[in-house]
């Protein structure tokens, strides 16, 4: 929803909106922080507080949210 608002993207009168949407920078940063928590995960068979350490970290964006706030 963000990137519909500061993209003003109508859904209703764009055959691209979804394309415009998965190609944003934020969007592709979003999958990218996914893909690798997903991976970690995968790997993982045993968990500690190490590793929530290392998945906090991939989460992380100079302290700022993931939009950059």
């Amino acid at each position: 929803m963000y990137i519909q608002e500061i993209e003003s993207l109508d859904f209703n009168n764009d055959n691209d909106f979804q394309k415009k949407i998965d190609k944003h920078p934020l969007m592709q940063k979003e999958i990218a922080v996914q893909s690798g928590i997903i991976s970690f995960l995968a790997n993982s068979k045993v968990f500690d507080f190490g590793d929530l350490q290392i998945l906090l970290h991939l989460q992380e964006n100079n302290k700022k949210s993931n939009l950059n706030l």
